[in-house]
Protein backbone atom coordinates (compact mmCIF):
# COMPACT_ATOMS: atom_id res chain seq x y z
CA UNK A 1 0.00 0.00 0.00
CA UNK A 2 2.89 2.29 0.95
CA UNK A 3 4.38 1.82 -2.46
CA UNK A 4 1.32 2.97 -4.17
CA UNK A 5 1.14 5.55 -2.22
CA UNK A 6 4.31 7.10 -3.06
CA UNK A 7 4.31 6.37 -6.83
CA UNK A 8 0.65 8.23 -6.77
CA UNK A 9 2.90 11.16 -5.60
CA UNK A 10 5.23 10.60 -7.81
CA UNK A 11 3.00 11.11 -10.57
CA UNK A 12 1.16 13.86 -9.19
CA UNK A 13 4.14 15.92 -8.74
CA UNK A 14 5.27 15.26 -12.24
CA UNK A 15 1.80 16.37 -13.30
CA UNK A 16 2.06 19.30 -11.13
CA UNK A 17 5.79 20.54 -12.98
CA UNK A 18 4.22 19.73 -16.22
CA UNK A 19 1.61 21.70 -15.62
CA UNK A 20 3.97 24.79 -14.61
CA UNK A 21 6.28 24.27 -17.21
CA UNK A 22 3.02 24.47 -19.76
CA UNK A 23 2.00 27.69 -18.00
CA UNK A 24 5.73 29.01 -17.49
CA UNK A 25 5.89 28.65 -21.96
CA UNK A 26 3.00 30.32 -22.43
CA UNK A 27 1.30 33.01 -19.97
CA UNK A 28 -1.53 33.87 -21.92
CA UNK A 29 -2.79 31.98 -24.30
CA UNK A 30 -4.95 34.77 -25.68
CA UNK A 31 -5.38 37.99 -27.61
CA UNK A 32 -8.73 38.91 -27.43
CA UNK A 33 -10.01 38.36 -23.66
CA UNK A 34 -13.55 39.38 -24.87
CA UNK A 35 -13.62 36.27 -26.82
CA UNK A 36 -13.06 33.82 -24.11
CA UNK A 37 -16.12 32.50 -23.34
CA UNK A 38 -15.04 31.03 -19.56
CA UNK A 39 -15.90 33.12 -17.37
CA UNK A 40 -12.74 31.49 -14.82
CA UNK A 41 -10.10 31.15 -18.17
CA UNK A 42 -10.85 35.24 -18.74
CA UNK A 43 -10.14 36.00 -14.68
CA UNK A 44 -7.30 33.37 -15.08
CA UNK A 45 -5.81 36.08 -18.26
CA UNK A 46 -6.74 38.92 -15.77
CA UNK A 47 -4.66 37.74 -13.34
CA UNK A 48 -1.72 37.05 -15.33
CA UNK A 49 -1.77 40.41 -16.68
CA UNK A 50 -2.11 41.99 -12.80
CA UNK A 51 1.36 39.55 -12.57
CA UNK A 52 3.01 41.16 -15.33
CA UNK A 53 2.44 44.39 -14.79
CA UNK A 54 3.75 44.17 -11.31
CA UNK A 55 6.76 42.12 -12.57
CA UNK A 56 7.10 44.79 -14.98
CA UNK A 57 7.01 47.47 -12.93
CA UNK A 58 9.96 46.00 -10.58
CA UNK A 59 12.11 45.91 -13.77
CA UNK A 60 11.27 49.04 -14.84
CA UNK A 61 12.21 50.25 -10.92
CA UNK A 62 15.04 48.14 -10.86
CA UNK A 63 16.92 47.74 -13.99
CA UNK A 64 15.73 50.53 -16.02
CA UNK A 65 15.07 53.21 -12.84
CA UNK A 66 12.48 54.30 -14.32
CA UNK A 67 9.76 55.32 -11.43
CA UNK A 68 6.97 56.83 -13.54
CA UNK A 69 7.17 53.58 -15.62
CA UNK A 70 6.76 51.46 -12.75
CA UNK A 71 3.97 53.27 -11.31
CA UNK A 72 2.03 52.97 -14.41
CA UNK A 73 2.57 49.37 -14.54
CA UNK A 74 1.15 49.33 -10.75
CA UNK A 75 -1.63 51.03 -11.55
CA UNK A 76 -2.27 48.36 -14.53
CA UNK A 77 -2.09 45.92 -12.38
CA UNK A 78 -4.36 47.47 -9.80
CA UNK A 79 -6.87 47.33 -12.94
CA UNK A 80 -6.62 44.17 -14.14
CA UNK A 81 -6.86 42.84 -10.30
CA UNK A 82 -10.85 44.78 -10.59
CA UNK A 83 -11.08 43.12 -13.98
CA UNK A 84 -10.73 39.90 -12.02
CA UNK A 85 -12.69 40.50 -10.02
CA UNK A 86 -15.55 41.73 -12.26
CA UNK A 87 -15.16 38.67 -14.43
CA UNK A 88 -17.13 36.95 -11.65
CA UNK A 89 -19.46 39.80 -11.07
CA UNK A 90 -20.52 40.75 -14.71
CA UNK A 91 -20.93 37.04 -15.60
CA UNK A 92 -23.23 36.52 -12.54
CA UNK A 93 -24.94 39.94 -12.74
CA UNK A 94 -25.84 38.73 -16.43
CA UNK A 95 -27.37 35.82 -15.81
CA UNK A 96 -29.59 37.20 -12.33
CA UNK A 97 -31.81 39.33 -13.76
CA UNK A 98 -34.09 40.95 -11.54
CA UNK A 99 -31.81 41.95 -8.52
CA UNK A 100 -34.75 42.13 -6.31
CA UNK A 101 -36.24 38.40 -6.66
CA UNK A 102 -36.33 36.21 -3.45
CA UNK A 103 -32.36 35.04 -2.32
CA UNK A 104 -30.57 37.30 -5.27
CA UNK A 105 -28.82 40.06 -3.43
CA UNK A 106 -27.36 37.30 -1.50
CA UNK A 107 -26.20 35.44 -4.25
CA UNK A 108 -24.68 38.84 -5.44
CA UNK A 109 -22.84 39.70 -2.63
CA UNK A 110 -21.52 35.98 -2.19
CA UNK A 111 -20.37 36.41 -5.53
CA UNK A 112 -19.09 39.78 -5.24
CA UNK A 113 -17.09 38.42 -1.74
CA UNK A 114 -15.66 35.54 -4.11
CA UNK A 115 -14.67 37.78 -6.76
CA UNK A 116 -12.69 39.95 -4.38
CA UNK A 117 -10.75 37.05 -2.87
CA UNK A 118 -9.79 35.89 -6.75
CA UNK A 119 -8.98 39.02 -7.15
CA UNK A 120 -6.11 38.96 -4.61
CA UNK A 121 -5.45 35.35 -5.16
CA UNK A 122 -4.74 34.71 -8.42
CA UNK A 123 -2.55 37.18 -9.24
CA UNK A 124 -0.70 36.42 -5.94
CA UNK A 125 -0.44 32.71 -7.45
CA UNK A 126 0.77 33.64 -10.63
CA UNK A 127 2.91 36.14 -9.17
CA UNK A 128 5.02 33.17 -7.91
CA UNK A 129 5.31 31.48 -10.82
CA UNK A 130 7.15 34.34 -12.68
CA UNK A 131 9.11 35.30 -9.55
CA UNK A 132 10.36 31.39 -9.68
CA UNK A 133 10.99 32.53 -13.45
CA UNK A 134 13.17 35.51 -12.53
CA UNK A 135 15.05 34.09 -9.45
CA UNK A 136 16.95 30.92 -12.19
CA UNK A 137 18.43 34.43 -13.67
CA UNK A 138 22.39 33.75 -13.76
CA UNK A 139 23.30 36.18 -16.65
CA UNK A 140 22.71 38.72 -18.98
CA UNK A 141 21.61 35.73 -21.21
CA UNK A 142 19.27 34.11 -18.94
CA UNK A 143 18.08 37.28 -17.72
CA UNK A 144 17.06 38.27 -21.48
CA UNK A 145 15.45 34.70 -21.35
CA UNK A 146 13.27 35.47 -18.25
CA UNK A 147 12.19 39.31 -19.36
CA UNK A 148 10.53 38.03 -22.92
CA UNK A 149 8.05 36.59 -21.95
CA UNK A 150 7.19 38.76 -19.31
CA UNK A 151 7.08 41.83 -22.14
CA UNK A 152 5.71 39.91 -24.83
CA UNK A 153 2.06 38.86 -22.01
CA UNK A 154 2.50 42.88 -21.36
CA UNK A 155 2.12 43.65 -24.71
CA UNK A 156 -0.69 41.38 -25.08
CA UNK A 157 -2.37 42.71 -21.85
CA UNK A 158 -2.17 46.01 -23.17
CA UNK A 159 -3.65 45.38 -26.16
CA UNK A 160 -6.88 44.74 -24.13
CA UNK A 161 -6.79 47.61 -22.03
CA UNK A 162 -9.72 49.15 -23.33
CA UNK A 163 -12.04 45.60 -22.06
CA UNK A 164 -9.88 46.35 -18.58
CA UNK A 165 -10.99 50.05 -18.31
CA UNK A 166 -14.63 48.82 -19.51
CA UNK A 167 -14.31 46.53 -16.46
CA UNK A 168 -13.28 49.56 -14.26
CA UNK A 169 -16.14 51.77 -15.48
CA UNK A 170 -18.41 48.98 -14.22
CA UNK A 171 -17.31 48.43 -10.73
CA UNK A 172 -17.41 52.56 -10.51
CA UNK A 173 -21.10 52.07 -11.56
CA UNK A 174 -21.95 48.90 -8.91
CA UNK A 175 -19.99 50.79 -6.40
CA UNK A 176 -21.98 54.28 -6.80
CA UNK A 177 -25.10 52.04 -6.61
CA UNK A 178 -24.09 50.78 -3.15
CA UNK A 179 -24.10 47.03 -4.45
CA UNK A 180 -20.48 47.13 -3.98
CA UNK A 181 -17.87 47.73 -1.13
CA UNK A 182 -14.20 48.51 -2.21
CA UNK A 183 -11.81 46.05 -1.67
CA UNK A 184 -9.89 46.60 1.37
CA UNK A 185 -6.22 47.41 0.70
Amino acid sequence: MRKIFIAGLGLLSMAIVNSVNAFQDRYVAYEKFALINDKHERARHWAICAAIYEASAVVHETLFNQPADAKQMRELSNGAKVAVSMTFVAEMAAEMGDLEASGLVDRFKATWDFAKLMSNTMPETIKTVIDADLSKVTDENSLMDALKPIFETATICMSNVELQQAMINLWRELAMSGLLTVPNE
